[in-house]
């Protein structure tokens, strides 16, 4: 199969692409100069360009394994799941013996959900090239994706005894413990590996995180003060060390931080439809206030609505579809629409969970004026006819959230009431739970 030059990538602004452009032209049937161009792109990170080139190596040159190689690892890179999958089976079957091959096409299972078959090549990898702890690392990552945390906790523990003092094997045995659980064993293994490599900023991250879920809470702030004093503007630290402020009452500087929630990898972050309000004088102006997060964080924040109509704003709320009936009286609200619904025109618009930091709420100044809800007449008679024959005292236990949402199971309420105690008998217990989650 010829050349096709019209594939070769353009090299006006890099000589060093040029001059293998150049060479590729004049030797056109030379394959290591193919490929050298293709490697050459790829280390510019022009996945793209360097995909074209190692298709053309595949292609003719169908034998060779590492041009398949290469090209597996191009598409992982430009995401292309399927493609390189395709491309990096091709390299394992044709040089079963190379551990490198086995690694990334694990990698390109791993990313396409195909976690039992990401295992097998983890393995194979780690069979090929025992010595190798990082082969160790994916396994146990595998194995924690699959739910498997005490098998990858055992994978890590070995890679360790293999290599100990290293740094990076500490910080991934601390993030399966962490899954476990077992946050104080995290936290010395991520403290070890800080002693190890001072600049390990993810690691005092994590260590801020573990930290705080032990309750250890001036420790936790020091861990995200030396995390940010590698990594600034790393989104993902600021938003943890807010929640942990705000669970300190320092809200003046929680809420501020609050606002990194969107520069979060794991965030989708919603365009504001109108300009985003800033804390402009609001009299005589239109604010759209959306609902961002859970039903109960609409809940909590429709609180601001009278007092931003205090301002001589017109309120325009969105909420989550099942919150409009229950919403529709809330005092200070223009309208209420449901997410998906077309807004009127508005001066400005704010995710309400961004409402204390513009207002500026402290831990004494939380808006409490109570009930700012109202039910509906009917749902009360409703409820009122339905719980009738259960006298004495009702309580309603709501223990766990949306069984959908990840942080469901870390945020579920645990407790333990003795059907024998005075408290329990003297109550009507009611558990406040839309559907059953699967492990119930």
């Amino acid at each position: 199969m010829a050349l096709d030059p019209t594939l070769l990538p353009n090299s006006a602004d890099d000589p060093a692409i040029g001059l293998l452009r150049l060479q590729v032209r004049a030797h056109p049937n030379d394959m290591r100069m193919l490929f050298d161009l293709g490697a050459a792109l790829a280390q510019r990170h022009r996945f793209a360009d360097a995909e074209l080139i190692f298709v053309q190596v595949a292609e003719r040159a169908p034998k060779v394994a590492a041009g398949h190689y290469a090209l597996g690892r191009c598409r992982v890179a430009l995401g292309d799941g399927a493609g390189a999958t395709k491309a990096l089976s091709t390299a394992v079957h044709l040089a079963p013996q190379q551990a490198a091959y086995w690694l990334e096409y694990g990698n390109a299972l791993l990313a396409s959900d195909r976690l039992g078959e990401a295992e097998s090549a983890y393995r194979q990898a780690v069979s090929l090239a025992p010595e190798d702890q990082g082969h160790a690392v994916n396994l146990a990552g595998c194995l924690a994706r699959m739910g498997r945390a005490e098998e990858a906790l055992q994978v890590i523990d070995a890679a360790i005894a293999g290599k100990p003092g290293d740094a990076q094997l500490l910080y991934n045995r601390a993030r399966i413990l962490s899954d476990l659980g077992r946050d104080e064993a995290a936290s010395a293994d991520l403290q070890a590996a800080l002693a190890l490599k001072p600049d390990f900023a993810i690691a005092a991250s994590n260590l801020g995180n573990a930290l705080t879920r032990t309750g250890r809470f001036e420790e936790a702030l020091s861990a995200y003060g030396q995390a940010l004093a590698l990594r600034p503007q790393d989104g993902e630290t600021i938003y943890n060390r807010a929640h942990l402020l705000l669970m300190m009452g320092d809200f003046e500087n929680g809420w501020r931080d609050y606002e990194a929630r969107f520069q979060r990898r794991s965030v989708c972050t919603r365009i504001p439809p109108f300009a985003l309000w800033q804390g402009q004088d609001l009299a005589g102006k239109t604010l759209y206030l959306y609902a961002e997060q859970g039903l109960g964080d609409t809940l909590q924040f429709v609180r601001y609505v009278p007092i931003l109509a205090a301002r001589g704003a017109t309120i325009v709320l969105e909420v989550q579809p099942p919150l409009k009936a229950l919403l529709a009286g809330m005092a200070g609200a223009q309208a209420v629409l449901a997410a998906g619904e077309m807004p009127p025109a508005c001066d400005y618009a704010l995710p309400m969970l961004s409402l204390p930091h513009r207002l500026g709420t402290t831990l004494n100044t939380v808006p409490a004026h109570i009930p700012y809800l109202t039910a509906q007449p009917a749902r009360v008679a409703q409820w009122r006819e339905f719980l009738a024959p259960h006298a004495g005292l009702r309580v309603g236990i709501a223990w766990q959230g949306n069984a959908s949402y990840p942080a469901t199971a870390a945020a579920r309420c645990r407790c333990r009431i003795s059907v024998r105690s005075p408290m329990c008998r003297a109550c009507n217990w009611s558990v406040c739970k839309k559907a059953p989650a699967a492990n119930s």
